[in-house]
């Protein structure tokens, strides 16, 4: 696995700190007597705008604990989560998992929450600054091993999606900044994929139903190749073209990818165009993958 280019690292760090600055500031804007604040209305799911904060303020518990391989915290929130060094089995148990997190913590004071995704920040943000690039560690999901870059932009897309859910909840202007968006395409969706499509994509048949080569063009940010076998996804260095051309608008592309707007709406308004001698390869990829 090639480790991000000398631009990436500093710069999904930069971003990171920008996106907690932003999401906090609209936290603390919110003040207990906002409708919006206060209302039991669901958002996400099950959740409300409160809760989706808590969501956000219990992902920087989980992440970081991964990244250092500690997981004290987030066993102390939910114990007995039978994951050994990851978080969840699967992206099932993954999503019982977080539900649990969330209701075991009654903390609503949005305030409260800001400071302490703030906190977890800061102590995150300088503890990356000495971590070796080539430190590896398991991921949310079991038998899934990763860079610490992964955890880094894993941090940036949840705080930017979630973000913008609560600015929608808010009725709050929310703009999500292209460049940070191309991160998260690139070295935390893309990362996944090349270090544990097999666990992504459970069924195997599905997964050798992938088997190509694809060239993904993250527009305005470069592109990647990667290649799928039965087996798995791996950047693609051998000559040649690929069967399947995609390029994504990086904003587009990360909202349909969390399910925010769907995979049909994507492609009408251009934020998905495939072509090429297996353009269907691109429709295969997007119904294999799970939705976070």
């Amino acid at each position: 696995m090639a480790d991000p280019d000398v631009q990436a690292w500093p710069a999904l760090r930069t971003a990171l700190d920008v996106e907690v600055g932003r999401v906090t500031a609209l936290l603390r804007s919110l003040r207990p007597s906002t409708p919006a604040a206060q209302s039991p209305a669901q958002v996400l799911g099950r959740w409300g705008l409160a809760d989706i904060a808590m969501h956000l303020s219990q992902t920087w518990i989980a992440i970081p604990g991964l990244a250092r391989g500690d997981l004290t915290e987030v066993e102390t929130v939910v114990p007995g989560r039978e994951a050994g060094a990851a978080v969840a089995r699967d992206v099932r148990h993954l999503g019982a998992v977080t539900l649990r997190a969330v209701a075991a913590d009654p903390e609503r004071d949005l305030g409260v929450l800001a400071t302490r995704i703030e906190s977890r920040s800061r102590a995150y943000l300088a503890r990356c600054a000495a971590t070796p690039c080539d430190a590896r560690r398991p991921w949310l999901l079991s038998d899934i091993t990763v860079p610490p870059h992964v955890f880094t932009a894993h941090l940036l897309s949840e705080t930017v999606v979630h973000g913008s859910d609560i600015a929608r909840a808010a009725g709050r202007p929310w703009r999500i900044e292209p460049a940070h968006a191309a991160l998260v395409v690139r070295w935390f969706l893309f990362e996944l994929l090349l270090n544990g499509a097999p666990v992504l994509i459970a069924d195997p048949a599905v997964l050798r139903a992938l088997r190509g080569r694809y060239r993904f063009k993250i527009r305005g940010h470069g592109s990647v190749r990667v290649v799928f076998d039965d087996r798995r996804a791996r950047l693609d260095t051998e000559p040649g073209g690929p069967d399947c051309h995609v390029s994504v608008d990086p904003v587009a592309f990360l909202l349909m990818f969390f399910g925010r707007r769907g995979p049909v709406a994507t492609a009408a308004r251009g934020g998905l165009v495939a072509w090429g001698r297996r353009p269907w390869l691109a429709l295969r990829l997007q119904r294999a993958l799970p939705i976070p």
